[in-house]
Formats: structure tokens, C-alpha cells, sequence
């Protein structure tokens, strides 16, 4: 009679199994983890590339940080439209004034950029040219086929930093009795607000 206890031979797979788990587990783990860590890796490097992409551009738009007046600005615009990005921004100057106001009303200021009639009101302008003309401190850049800003839909970035402008304004001066009008340069506080979207 055979004995139903004994061990028989089940296979080369089958007297392997309790070794081959393990192996399988951490094979799944190790790949699920490196997965995990290139996507991370892959979003902030997105981002970095962003951020460098905005220090880049404000650079060049700033400068020192001293804007002489917006024939500066405008061309600087222009230059640095000629070269090519990888993403699309806007960029404004405001007055600190400005911007004080709209922080007090709870304005959106990416409603200023998504809606550029609302947001004309808020730049700050300057003198243009040899004439009376006046024009806004704003420059875009868009790359073709690109879609526009919106506040809702599209992911944005949003930086701000500080610039003094330099304004000429005139004054009435008080000479030997009589009232001149004089003109003066004026340095302004202002803030140049960056907007950058893919």
C-alpha cells in the first residue's frame, strides 16, 4: 500500500517557487520605485527649467533694475522677442501705487494679463519717442500656434520684481516773481510683474 505522505518530485519551476517570490517582489518594488522617483525627477526638472527660463527673460527686460524710460523698455522687448523660448509670457511694469490699489479692491492681477483692456488701465506708461506719445511698459511674447493665457485653464508662473523707473515730470518753479514750468527726471518705486505659461 503506498504511503500518502511522501514527498515526491513536483517540477524544476515548482522547487523553485518559494525562492523566486522574493526575487519577483523586489524586481516589482525596485521598478515601481524608480519609476516614482524619474517622474518626480522629470516634474521638477519642468519646473526648474521654468524658473530659469523667468530669471532669464527678467533679466534681460530689467537689466539694473533702473529703467531709464519705456523707449528702453520697449526695445529691450524687442530684442529679446528676436531670440526663441521654450515658453510664452507677458510682462508689465505697476507702479507701487498701483498694485497697492489692487490688492486693496482683491483683484485677481492675472486678471490684468488674461484680459489685457483691464490690464492696460493698471501699467504704467511713459513718454514714447520725441513727441507726446505715451506707451505702456509691456512686452509678450508668444511662440507660434501657441494657445493664450488663461487664468483657469492654463498652468502659469507669476514672479515680481523690483525696478526703479525713471520718470520726467513738470513742475511750476517759482523765479524772480514769476511761475515756470520746469522739468525734472524723477526716480518712481515700481514693480515689473512677469507671467510665463506653456
Amino acid at each position: 500500500m503506498p504511503k500518502l505522505n511522501k514527498k515526491g518530485f513536483i517540477g524544476a519551476i515548482g522547487d523553485d517557487l518559494p525562492s523566486l517570490i522574493p526575487i519577483i517582489v523586489a524586481l516589482l518594488l525596485f521598478f515601481t520605485i524608480f519609476t516614482l522617483t524619474l517622474n518626480t525627477y522629470t516634474t521638477k526638472n519642468v519646473t526648474l527649467r521654468k524658473n530659469m527660463s523667468l530669471m532669464s527673460i527678467s533679466r534681460e527686460l530689467k537689466g539694473d533694475s533702473l529703467l531709464l524710460d519705456v523707449n528702453q523698455f520697449l526695445m529691450r522687448c524687442d530684442n529679446t522677442r528676436l531670440n526663441t523660448h521654450e515658453y510664452n509670457f507677458r510682462v508689465a511694469v505697476y507702479s507701487n501705487e498701483q498694485l497697492k490699489e489692487i490688492a486693496g479692491e482683491d483683484q485677481q492681477l492675472i486678471d490684468d494679463f488674461t484680459d489685457l483692456s483691464l490690464g492696460e488701465e493698471h501699467f504704467l506708461e511713459g513718454k514714447y519717442g520725441e513727441g507726446d506719445d505715451k506707451r505702456k511698459y509691456y512686452c509678450e511674447y508668444k511662440r507660434p500656434a501657441a494657445k493664450d493665457l488663461s487664468g483657469k485653464r492654463a498652468k502659469y508662473l507669476t514672479r515680481f520684481y523690483p525696478v526703479a523707473v525713471q520718470m520726467e515730470e513738470e513742475f511750476d518753479v517759482l523765479v524772480d516773481g514769476d511761475i515756470i514750468p520746469q522739468k525734472y527726471l524723477l526716480i518712481e518705486p515700481a514693480v515689473l510683474v512677469m507671467v510665463i505659461w506653456e
